[in-house]
């Protein structure tokens, strides 16, 4: 039986707590009683991603608790899900060099780094149509940017993520796969899956449906989505990726435009690089030192 890891399973249950919080507390907060949102001409019913998160947060649940009380057997393909494991194998060992606060806000810096650079070289006009009557604009952008990344990568981590890594962890233990070949075969179904659950998701969109340009880019985007939380082992990074991005064409769109919004990205980049050099040399939140670093990674080489 797996070696039972008290903080791992804590840190585990805590992000899928605080997604819980940040992806229906904040909505609900600015929505109204009857659970639904009208923005402009589509009404979407809240209730609708409520019990779609409850049934992922049991998915997500049940494979920690496996992963943590329950699971047998070598240990060779390690136990990550992708979901609080960051630098546990199959990721990268690097990323063990961060506490998942630290890596998270350092992804956050790139993130936001990479859609800066894109408000400045495609920058887009602003959107004119009407929001609805529950919302202003930053409420609008509060309710965008915390539901929709918060209930899609959830569910791209229920559906896709989370039961691939325990599948193929049991298929490589039966078959006695070498990890090459567990980690080519996990890593490349990931990402593909992602591409085709992002696809399918938005072809519930009519906007989006009707072209085959737009399904071919989020197919892409996803699957990097993918991609991004294999290699680092932290469902965070894909979240971060879609809340950024909705949250850059909110601010050019809805609430600033295109110059406010390059002013405001350029002052938070600044802001955040600064924060997250004190961050790092101070070891805030949860370095760790280097004997005990280099002992984890010598695990993984």
């Amino acid at each position: 039986m797996v070696n039972f890891d008290g903080k791992g399973f804590a840190k585990s249950v805590g992000l899928l707590i605080v997604m819980l919080l940040i992806t229906y507390g904040i909505p609900l907060l600015l929505g109204n009683s009857s659970g639904e949102f009208t923005v402009g001409s589509q009404t979407y019913n809240i209730q609708s991603y409520y019990n779609w998160y409850v049934a992922i947060f049991l998915v997500i649940f049940a494979s920690i608790f496996y992963v943590y009380f329950t699971k047998k057997g070598d240990e060779t393909y390690g136990n990550s899900i992708f979901f609080a494991n960051n630098g546990d194998f199959p990721s990268i060992p690097f990323f063990k060099r961060f506490s998942m606060i630290q890596l998270s806000f350092l992804f956050f810096i790139l993130l936001t780094a990479l859609f800066t650079f894109i408000a400045f070289a495609k920058p887009e006009t602003s959107l004119t149509g009407g929001l609805g009557q529950q919302f202003t604009t930053v409420t609008y952008t509060g309710w965008d940017i915390s539901l929709i990344p918060g209930a899609e990568n959830i569910g791209l981590a229920g559906i896709v993520i989370v039961p691939l890594s325990l599948f193929f962890g049991i298929m490589a233990r039966k078959k006695n796969w070498s990890t090459g070949t567990f980690v080519t075969i996990l890593f490349t179904s990931i990402v593909i899956l992602s591409g085709v659950y992002g696809v399918l998701n938005h072809l519930l969109n009519p906007v989006y449906a009707s072209s085959q340009q737009d399904l071919t880019e989020i197919g892409f985007i996803w699957g990097l989505m993918g991609l991004l939380v294999c290699v680092t082992g932290l469902f965070l990074i894909g979240w971060e990726f879609h809340f950024i991005n909705n949250l850059v064409y909110d601010l050019q769109h809805v609430v600033l435009g295109v110059s406010g919004t390059q002013t405001v990205l350029l002052i938070a980049l600044v802001g955040m690089i600064v924060i997250y050099s004190f961050m790092y040399n101070g070891r805030w939140f949860g370095t760790k030192n280097k004997a005990i670093l280099k002992k984890e990674v010598e695990i993984y080489t």
